[in-house]
């Protein structure tokens, strides 16, 4: 016993290092995790490989607020995730007549990481029945000597801001983020709340899904209270005013209030700024939500909102509703994407003439001196703010005004078209011009369907 406990306390110091280090790759030095990895079951036999040796690469994969995960292999050299716990510093004082004193101490939080760990081994279980948009790390044991810890499989995959910035398409962004509302759906249809919805837990695997990574927070919805009173959990600024504030409860609106942040990365590609506020103080969040919608663009903004309200009797009511929202979004950006798709072929195949600049604004008349005439009379029968008009600006061609003027130039060259010589319908019309009533009832169609 003594020797495990002294083998405990050796390995809480040397995860207690590994958090001095950052996330990037070769800061922490290889002989740590190395070491790290010794003090697990030589059954498991967890080592790094031969290529992160030679490359140089540790297999530090993330710090996060609740454990440490690293990259390495087992014994049947398959690539897998370690987990292990994060120990947190405690300075234990002592008072005396003379000095104060305090002894520091590294101690295991509480038993969360065990509670998540079986509830994310049992949520991957059922979500592997059928094919989904998402994936969950499938757990493959967890143990809690000699300190918590569990083993994971490892997703291939990249992290989800850095696949939609290389993919710079809108609509690519908006169909990523509905599968993150899909994995959203499915958790909450199982009675959980994920509480930690963030870029950060979220990647793109080699498959096209979005990877959830991180279970640390996620809960099940019970008449028992998820959290402490008085216990703040979450990040800002995605965590709800109400976790904030150590609600008695979670439920699914926690999390409809996170991913409407999320939704705001994934449109912007980019982080959400830093907050700034106070986290429990209304004002300054209505501030920032006010201030990064700046950045969206207008028909976005309202599904933010509606989103991200402080109350959450505003917000979508599950993430079903949230889901449509989007996909009426996604709808209405590919009925765009098409019409200028549409405006720019005719204009490159010569059937529409490219749309003329607005010509600038005339510049003022010049200030005619007393006395001189003006178009036949003198200025002293004229008031004095008098100024000659000017020829208006032209009005800038909107896209509906451009594709409905492609729409009237291509019925016109119907009409003008000879079918008695040459006629496009199969078979042939006689000369009785139903070729050139069927194209143009095609075209009234597509009309119809990109106006309304």
């Amino acid at each position: 016993m003594a020797k495990e406990k002294i083998a405990k306390e050796s390995l809480k110091t040397l995860l207690h290092r590994v958090c001095g280090y950052s996330n990037a790759k070769g800061s922490c030095p290889i002989s740590l995790i190395q070491e790290i990895l010794s003090f697990f079951p030589e059954k498991i036999g967890l080592h790094l490989s031969e290529r992160q040796l030679t490359t140089g690469y540790n297999g530090l994969a993330g710090i996060g607020g609740q454990g440490i995960v690293i990259c390495c292999h087992d014994i049947g050299n398959k690539k897998v995730a370690l987990k292990i716990v994060r120990p947190v510093l405690q300075q234990a004082y002592r008072i005396s007549e003379n000095m104060r004193d305090y002894t520091p101490s590294l101690i295991i939080p509480d038993h969360r990481f065990i509670e998540s760990a079986k509830l994310q081994y049992s949520v991957e279980e059922e979500a592997v029945k059928e094919i989904r948009t998402f994936v969950i790390p499938r757990v493959y044991f967890v143990e809690e000597a000699p300190i918590p810890y569990m083993l994971m499989a490892w997703v291939d995959g990249l992290s989800a801001l850095a696949t939609i910035n290389s993919q710079n398409d809108f609509i690519y962004s908006l169909e990523s983020f509905k599968k993150v509302l899909d994995a959203a759906i499915f958790l909450h249809s199982y009675n959980l709340v994920y509480r930690d919805f963030k870029h950060a837990n979220l990647m793109i695997t080699d498959e096209e899904k979005i990877g959830l990574l991180d279970f640390g927070l996620a809960k099940e919805i019970d008449s028992r209270n998820l959290t402490m009173t008085g216990t703040a959990l979450g990040t800002m600024p995605y965590a709800s005013i109400d976790m904030m504030r150590g609600a008695e409860r979670a439920d699914q609106s926690s999390d409809i209030h996170a991913l409407g942040f999320v939704f705001w990365e994934f449109v912007t590609m980019s982080e959400c700024p830093d907050y700034e506020g106070v986290a429990t103080k209304a004002d300054d969040r209505e501030k920032y939500r006010f201030k990064i919608a700046r950045k969206l663009p207008d028909y976005c903004k309202k599904i933010f909102f509606d989103a991200t309200s402080n109350d959450d009797s505003r917000r979508f009511p599950t993430a079903e509703d949230f889901k449509n929202a989007v996909e009426n979004l996604i709808n209405r950006a590919r009925s765009e994407s098409k019409r200028q798709n549409f405006i720019a072929t005719e204009i490159s195949q010569g059937n529409l003439a490219v749309p003329e600049p607005p010509r600038p604004l005339a510049p003022p008349p010049k200030a005619k001196e007393p006395g001189k005439k003006f178009k036949g009379l003198t200025s002293k029968f004229l008031p004095a703010s008098f100024e000659p008009a000017t020829e208006p600006a032209a009005a800038k061609e909107t896209d509906s005004e451009i594709f409905k003027r492609a729409i009237a130039e291509k019925k016109k060259a119907i009409g003008a078209f000879n079918c008695s010589k040459v006629c496009a319908f199969p078979g042939g019309c006689n000369g009785s011009g139903m070729c050139k009533k069927l194209l143009i009832a095609q075209i009234d169609t597509f009309e119809d369907i990109f106006l309304n």
